[in-house]
Parts: structure tokens; sequence; C-alpha cells
């Protein structure tokens, strides 16, 4: 197990303090939740500042070097002045350093006691150092004694960081690294492209020498990389502290320059950055504001033997050794001090670490592509036998998981999506609905109509009037009018046989809306829906009890549907001796609880219920103010006369409901007024031959058809032996399926389709399971066989 400790210095500069929060959890942990926060507080120091730049001044200041732009051209330094001072100003900043970070300040004490009881154990640590103070980050902090002497190696990390999205490339066989090769002016970049050849032997390495702009943007945009690598030269910007690379004697870049190319690569599995190049905190101030794992630079101006040496050791640790990145700088820069620093004083400070937090930084075995192992062949002919018991067993889990209702669910789901697929059909031209919206509501009161509730009697009598000059066959309202009518308007109502009004029924949630007084029980159908258990009305009432409050048996959509037939000379409605109900000669086949996809309770399925066969277009639809106007007089005779009219409100009142197509392309909720008349659409069409109703098998049936399917997926795998086949096959027997139900679903027929496909799948998947099971045993009885021969 890795331990991240993460020092996260907030805010503050040397003059006043810093304020930090350690936080102690478990690494590659993205959201850490387990991890332990402690506040704390960094002593003032203000020297650490000044000695810090001192030492940079004498650094900066050895060999032959030109201030802008830096290069890796720097030369051992004079041995009677530059060394000394560079020593002295390094030695000076590291007694300081360590007095800052082991201060007996009462505030800090506790906290560095928190951060010595985090490191003294014998887990694996990666220590991070989380700031956005450039200045911090020129600090040698490895020499922190608490961390020297525990072997710890440091890491930064931005404040904030990008939460990285990387893919796994699994089509090649080699690391893959990308060698950019810039400006070699004064320098040997050569021997870095030889020591990376030299070391990693099995890695595709492609050297960019010098390259164009537009070459190294088509390498990060089109090809997959492991690895970044630079060498040349690049500096740090003194006054925006944005760093530049230079990729050839006359080109420059930023990391902001190669943004998209690098995000890109990034995203395709780039893990790692080295750009082994002076003054690099500039690049890696920019590379972490990407979702890159790890970025490694050079913390100041870097000698090209240094540069060499570095890269050589690290390479070593890294990829021959296999050690983390982490133990990997470690040990190089251990290395350096002991065999380079007589020469470059301080050259072990140079490499810096910058790692992503959210990411647990990649070792050199993550690079190499695992082999995906082959698939195995499924053992020769499963007995059959074998093959009709599991499809027996499967067949009666699915047909469980059926009666439990746990495929409800996804078969409605199924059926509302074929029932979406199916040809448009012209709206029904027999049916015309009157809405009113809100204008109509507010076109009322400006006339000055009373009223108690959307539509006034005033308006409701004109309407009437108009109406009834074109001779509708029959008027339904499907607003509520629970009062009396105005006396005139109530006389000519209950004259009027066409004209059908609305009630509620009564139910244990909804104590019902009674129907208008004095109407009789031949002029009253109730307008309830039932609902699925996700809200989308795929039945229709056609009949329940007598409530209290409903004079009338028959639903709103049926009385209409019955008195339109009426004067097609359709027969009235009878019961036949099975005891469904019967409209001319079609019967209307009574839902059950249990039929098609559904598994309702008893209670669910109450009353005389059928299912809906929606069109997939609304019939007509005019508003109450257009027509009371005049505006559609010239129109009327074509809109009413023979056909119904109902009335209701529109969607602008709430009164709108979910059904099969606000799934589909038809996205809209519906309003009631237009379910009732897709609801008597549907009985008139099926009683005049023109429109199937839905119809499903019997249980017996659908279970013969499930099993059916169960045995194909059986058949499947005892024919075909090669996985590609019997994949090709599921699929084709899936798609041969589902064609099968559309089919059926245009003739009106609704049969399972979830549950078949579920036991053609489970079935086939069972037996390859169970064969690769048993011929696994059977060789590890030869194989026990055989060891008892020899010992014998």
């Amino acid at each position: 197990m890795t331990k991240l400790v993460t020092f996260k210095i907030v805010d503050g500069d040397f003059k006043k303090g810093f304020r930090v929060i350690l936080k102690i959890g478990i690494d590659a942990n993205e959201n850490n939740l387990m991890a332990r926060e402690i506040d704390g507080w960094l002593p003032p120091a203000p020297e650490i500042n000044q000695l810090c730049n001192s030492w940079l001044l004498s650094y900066r200041a050895q060999g032959r070097i030109k201030l802008h732009p830096p290069d890796r051209k720097l030369t051992a330094p004079s041995e009677q002045i530059t060394n000394y001072s560079i020593i002295n100003s390094a030695h000076d900043l590291e007694e300081a350093i360590n007095n800052w970070l082991n201060s007996t300040d009462r505030k800090f004490q506790r906290f560095r006691d928190q951060v010595l009881k985090s490191l003294s154990t014998n887990d694996q640590i990666r220590f991070i150092i989380q700031t956005n103070n450039i200045k911090l980050w020129q600090l040698p902090w490895h020499l922190w004694d608490v961390l020297s002497d525990c072997d710890i190696e440091v890491n930064f990390s931005t404040s904030e960081f990008p939460l990285p999205s990387q893919a796994i490339d699994q089509s090649r066989n080699k690391v893959r690294l990308l060698a950019i090769l810039g400006d070699d002016t004064g320098i040997n970049i050569e021997k870095d492209l030889a020591l990376l050849q030299e070391e990693l032997p099995d890695a595709e390495i492609v050297p960019l020498i010098s390259p164009q702009k537009k070459e190294l943007s088509h390498e990060l945009w089109d090809k997959r990389w492991d690895i970044l690598f630079f060498a040349g030269h690049s500096f740090t910007h003194k006054d925006n502290l944005q760093g530049r690379f230079f990729i050839n004697e006359d080109e420059s870049l930023t990391i902001e320059e190669l943004k998209y190319g690098l995000s890109n690569a990034i995203e395709n599995g780039l893990k790692l950055a080295i750009f082994n190049s002076c003054d690099g905190l500039g690049l890696a101030a920019e590379l972490v504001s990407l979702p890159i794992s790890t970025t490694l630079v050079m913390r100041e101006r870097v000698p090209d033997e240094v540069a060499q040496t570095f890269l050589r050791y690290f390479l070593n640790a890294f990829a021959t050794k296999q050690k983390s990145l982490s133990d990997s700088v470690w040990e190089t820069r251990k290395r350096l001090q002991e065999e380079v620093e007589d020469n470059y004083p301080c050259a072990s400070w140079l490499p810096v670490i910058f790692q992503n937090p959210a990411l647990k930084p990649p070792t050199w075995e993550d690079f190499i592509p695992k082999p995906i192992p082959p698939i195995p062949p499924i053992p020769q002919n499963p007995k059959l036998s074998r093959v009709l018991l599991v499809s027996l067993i499967v067949t009666i889990a699915v047909i469980t998981m059926r009666s439990l209702g746990l495929l409800q669910g996804s078969e409605l789901r199924a059926f509302d999506h074929l029932m979406g697929l199916r040809p448009p059909e012209k709206p029904d031209e027999r049916v015309l609905v009157i809405a009113v919206d809100e204008p109509d509501i507010q076109y009322q009161e400006k006339m000055g109509w009373s009223r108690k509730g959307s539509l006034s009697d005033t308006a409701l009598a004109e309407l009437l009037r108009k109406l009834n000059r074109y001779q509708p066959r029959v008027i339904g309202l499907d607003i509520y009018h629970d009062f009396e009518f105005e006396p005139n308007l109530g006389t000519q109502l209950k004259q009027n046989p066409r004209f059908i009004a609305v009630c509620q029924m009564k139910s244990n949630d909804h104590p019902g809306i009674a129907s208008p007084p004095g109407m009789t029980s031949q002029q009253i159908g109730f307008s309830d829906f039932p609902r699925d258990p996700d809200h989308i009305i795929r039945r229709q009432l056609l009949g329940m009890g007598y409530p209290d409050n409903c004079n009338t048996r028959y639903s709103l959509s049926l009385q209409v549907a019955l008195n339109y037939l009426a004067e097609e000379g359709i027969p009235p409605m009878k019961r036949n001796s099975a005891g469904d109900v019967e409209i001319g000669d079609v019967v209307f086949r009574k839902f059950a609880h249990n039929a098609g996809g559904y598994q309702l309770k008893p209670e669910h399925a109450r009353g005389y219920q059928i299912l809906l066969n929606y069109r997939a277009k609304n019939p007509k639809q005019v508003n109450l103010q257009d027509l009371l106007k005049g505006k559609l007089d010239s129109q009327l005779p074509d809109l009413v006369k023979n056909k119904i009219v109902l009335i209701g409100v529109g969607k602008d009142l709430k009164d709108v409901h979910q059904t099969p197509y606000t799934k589909g392309p038809w996205s809209d909720k519906i309003p009631g007024v237009m379910v009732q008349a897709q609801m008597s659409s549907q009985i008139i069409s099926a009683v005049l031959k023109q429109r199937p109703l839905l119809w499903w098998l019997p249980q017996w049936g659908e279970m013969l058809w499930i099993a059916s399917w169960s045995v194909v997926g059986g058949l499947l795998v005892w024919r075909l032996h090669s996985p590609s086949y019997l994949g090709i096959a599921v699929f084709v027997g899936i798609s041969l399926l589902s064609g099968v139900c559309y089919g059926l679903l245009l003739q009106g027929g609704w049969i399972p389709f979830i549950p078949s496909a579920l036991a053609l799948v489970a079935t086939s998947g069972a037996i390859v399971v169970s064969s690769i099971f048993k011929s696994n045993v059977n060789k590890d009885d030869s194989f026990l066989y055989y060891q008892k021969s020899l010992d014998t």
C-alpha cells in the first residue's frame, strides 16, 4: 500500500508565514474520502527568500553563459571564485531551510510532529508539495532532513489540478516515446538520443530533429505516445514566468501554443513528459494545468554533462531496475551528488518532479501493454441433454423473474420503442378536438361571460349553436360541470341525445367529480384513465361498476364511440358467452393484470380495461376563441358534419399525460381530451375493421415462446464452437427476434421480447461457462491421474 502525504501551502509569504494543510490518505484514491487533514502554520522566514536569491545569482554566474536565452552550454566553474561562492550560498540556504522547517514555533511544532508521524511507517510514501508559488518550487525541499533521512523524494503539484481521463492503448506491444531534439547550438543533444536508444532497447523511439511546429503538432494529434522527451535549449521568462523551449534554431514554443495537441496526446495515453533542458519551471507550470500524470524538468540551468548523466542514471533506475518515478529520481539525485558535484556544484538540486495527485504515477511496467489472452474455444459438442436441461433451468428462472415484476419496466420500454418504430398513420379525420386554453379563458372574461370553470355556459351555448348547424354526429364535453347548467342550456342539452358530458369516478385517493345534474346515464361518461407505474397511459377503461357520484358505468370514450357507431348501423354493445365485450362482431378482450409485459397487482386491472393502440398523429385541434369569432366558419362544414366533436382543456391548463410516443419523435405530452379522442378512435376503427386491437398470448403461450428462444440459444452453442461465430449467431438471433416482435406488433400482437432475448443470451452463456468449467475439471483430473501414474 502506498501512502499519499500532501503538504499543501495555501497562502502567505516569507515575511508573514504560510498557512499549510497536511493531508494523509491512500494513494490513487481519486476522491481520497479516507484522507485526514491537519491545519498548520509555517513561521515567517524572510531570510529564505534572500538566501535563495543569493544562491541563484551565484549559480547562474558560473561558466560562460549568457543571460538570455539560457542553455545547457555550461562549463565547470572557476575553482577559486565561483565554486566557493556556490557552495557557500548553497550551504547557507540548506541550513536556513532546515531551521525553518524544524522550527520550534508552537503553531508549527504540532504540524511537524504529524508530518514525522506520517513518514515514520513502513508504507511506501508519495510526498507532494502543493503550491502555486513558483518561488517555493525553486527551493531544494529534498534537503529537509525529515525527508532525506527517510529517503523520500519530493514531488510538486499546483493547488488545483485537472482530473485526468486517459485511454489505454492495447493495440501496440512497445512503449512509444516521442523524442524532440530541438536547438543544439553549443550542446550535444545527439548524446541524449543515443542514451535513450541504449537504455530503452525495447521501446519504440521516434526522434524529431529540429522539427517545425506543424510537424510536432501532427505527431501529437495523429499518433499515440506514452512518453514525451525534449532535449535542447529552454528558459523561463523572468517577467511573466512563462517557459519556452526551442524546437529548432529559429523557433521557440510555449506549452500554451501546443495545448490542444498535448491535451489530445494525454487523452490518448501520454503519461510522462521529460524536459532535459535548462530552467524548466515555467514549462512545468503550464504543463500541470493539463491532465498529465507526471512531468520531469530541471529547476535551473543544467550543464550538458549533468543533463546526460542524469538521463543515463534515471533511465537505468526507471526502465531497467523498474523502480518508481520518485525512487528513480531519488537514486539519480544521490548519484549526481557523489559523481559530478565536485565539478558541478548543486547538480543534484536540478531535477524536479511534478505529479497530478489524482493519478498514480506511472511505472515502466505500466507503459508496457498487457497482452490480451486469446479467447479459448468452446469445448466440443456439449451433450444435447445438457443443452435442454440448461434451457429448462433458464426458462424457469426468466419466467420467475418476470412473474415477480422484475422485467416489467424493461418490457414496457421495449413496447414503447416498437410502437414508435411503426409507420406513421394519418390522424383520424372523424374526430375534431376543440381546446380551451388560457387565451380562450381570457377571451370569455373579456366578453363578460361568467364562469365557474374553464368554459362558461354562455360560451358553451354559443359553441353548440354553431356546431349544431352543421350536424355533428356526437359531441363530447371533457370538462367537468358538477353544477346545474343555465336553464335554457340545460333544457337544450337534456333534449340532445348526441351530447355527452363527463364525470370522474370516486376512488381511495380522490373524492371524484359528479356528473351534471339532470343528465341521463346515456349522456354521461367517466373520464378516468388507468396509469402505469411510470405514469404512461397504455390502457383504457371501457366500463366500471356504478359509483355514488357518476351516473354511468361507461367511459366517455366508449359512450362517444357507441353513439357514432349507432349511426353506422352497428348493433348495440353486448357481452358474449365468455363475458367479453362485443361491439358488432368485434370482441374487446378484457385486460388481465399479467397481460403482455405487465405484472400488475390484480386490483390495478379492475374495471373493464383494454390495451390502447395509439395513432402516431393526433386528430385535428382548433381553439375555442377562433371558432366563436367565426375565423373557422368556412371550414366548419368539413370539420363538423357527421364527425365527433370533443371539447376539453388544452395543454396550457395542465391536464396533460404521457403516452408511449412521448419518448419517441412525438415528444410532447398531450392533453386529456386528446387521449379521449385516441380512445374513441381506437374503438371505432376496430369495429369498422380499419385497425386491429392490441392482443397478447395466453400465459402458457408466452411461456412456450420464451422457452423456444431459450432452446435456440442452447442449440447455437451446441452447433457452433467458435466464440466469434457464436457471438454473431446470438446477435442475429436477437435481431430476428426483434424483427418478429415488430412484425407482429404491426398486426396488433404484443409478444415477449425482453424475456425471450434474456433467455437466449443466458442459455448460450450458461452452456459456454459450464462447458469451459467442465473442460478445466477434466484437465485437472487428467493431470492428477498422470502424476499418480508417475508416482507408482
